[in-house]
């Protein structure tokens, strides 16, 4: 479904839980099984890894959405999300290089 072929998933938390790129409903499950009340939520979410070439660089990317992002979209749209985050980190080391 994804435009890019990521390396995987990862529930980013205070620890963090890792899922392969095949795995997006259970890794969406396991961030809204945690707690709404933890303090530190506002750095809570799910992270996707991908090594992409950006013009004559190489690019590790690793977009990042919050739960409230992905609740009420289906799989191809959060993967269309990650993507165009992948999208514009390329453009924007395409510019400063």
């Amino acid at each position: 479904m994804p435009r890019y072929a990521y390396d995987k998933l990862v529930v980013s938390c205070l620890h963090s839980v890792e899922f392969g790129p095949g795995e997006l409903r259970a890794a969406v499950e396991c961030l809204r099984a945690i707690p709404d009340d933890r303090p530190d939520k506002s750095w809570i979410g799910l992270m996707a890894e991908v090594t992409v070439p950006a013009g004559r660089y190489v690019l590790r990317a690793q977009p990042f959405l919050k739960l409230n992002q992905i609740v009420g979209r289906t799989p191809r749209e959060v993967w269309d999300i990650f993507d165009k985050k992948v999208d514009e980190g390329i453009e924007s080391l395409v510019r400063r290089g």
